[in-house]
């Protein structure tokens, strides 16, 4: 009877062990990569700089409000929202087109939590229009088409 032949297991259990190391490193790096890329996706897709859409915050709503001359429609989105960042464009087109007419200007609710508390935000984006003289009773825009024809009816019924 043949006795079987003992194999070297340490240089095998050191082999997998630097592989499991290695594989294990490569996915954290790769979980950074995917964070870090989702992170600037995320804050470049709503960024509405350079736009003619003001970008308001807790700190600066209501003084905003206050001082505007004109009707303001406000948009309350949140960045990881696809409809919101759909949106986007469509305000950025309603803004240049009236912008001499109306404010426009959007809130960011993973950032100004208490002003979505305080307008009962319960979908997004809900879009708002602040008259110039009554700005405690904002009218809800409810209709479906959220593109510049259905952004400018919507003016055009709140003027």
């Amino acid at each position: 009877m043949a006795v079987p032949r003992r194999r070297n297991t340490s240089s095998q259990v050191k082999v997998a062990l630097l592989v499991c190391t290695v594989t294990f490193f490569a996915m954290g790096i790769f979980a950074y990569i995917c964070f870090r890329g989702l992170e600037l996706w995320f804050s470049t897709t709503m960024s509405f700089q350079n736009t003619q859409v003001y970008l308001l915050s807790d700190d600066n709503f209501d003084k905003f409000l206050d001082n505007a001359e004109r009707d303001v429609l406000i948009t309350f989105y949140a960045p990881w929202c696809p409809y919101c960042r759909g949106l986007k464009p469509e305000l950025i087109k309603f803004a240049e087109q009236e912008r001499s007419r109306v404010f426009c200007a959007a809130v960011d609710v993973t950032q100004s939590e208490s002003l979505a508390s305080r307008y009962h935000i319960e979908s997004l984006p809900t879009i708002m229009w602040f008259h110039r003289d009554d700005k405690e009773h904002p009218v809800i825009f409810e209709k479906k088409r959220r593109d510049i024809t259905g952004l400018v009816a919507f003016m055009k019924e709140n003027m």
